[in-house]
């Protein structure tokens, strides 16, 4: 089988190391599925170095959540054909139909006080966290 891992918001500390826990765990536990592993062009790689031959890491060369990066995901992702696609936080699921969605949620609450800047960006955040929920065939919530 061949397993997607969107681990493109590495930079954020909480979701950085739960990515990188359930990469290197997966890694030492599964040598017989093939993983890909989808990362921003800035990620902190030494974190999920010393992986087994069966990862392979792909770095998105375009700014986090531009255009150009979810044009470039999807791109990779109808090359890749991933069987599974598990994005590892709350906002991933690229606007392009993926199957076998697994959308891990760190986070829900979107009031004031939050780690955003403004209105229109909380707002932004809720529809595609709620997107991507409804888009996902499973769902993880870790808080």
């Amino acid at each position: 089988m061949r397993i997607g891992i969107d681990a493109r918001m590495f930079h954020k500390a909480g979701i950085r190391r739960y990515s990188s826990e359930l990469i290197k765990n997966l890694s030492a536990l599964d040598r017989k599925n093939e993983y890909i592993v989808y990362l921003s062009s800035g990620a902190l790689s030494d974190k999920i170095d010393g992986l087994a031959p069966n990862f392979k890491l792909v770095y998105l060369e375009a700014p986090l959540f531009s255009l150009k990066e979810h044009l470039l995901l999807i791109s990779h992702l109808r090359k890749d054909r991933p069987d599974v696609f598990h994005t590892t936080f709350d906002f991933g699921v690229p606007l392009w139909p993926v199957r076998n969605v697994v959308v891990t949620v760190h986070d829900v609450f979107f009031g004031p006080g939050t780690f955003f800047r403004n209105y229109k960006t909380r707002l932004m955040y809720q529809l595609l966290t709620r997107y991507s929920v409804r888009r996902s065939d499973i769902t993880i919530v870790i808080s």
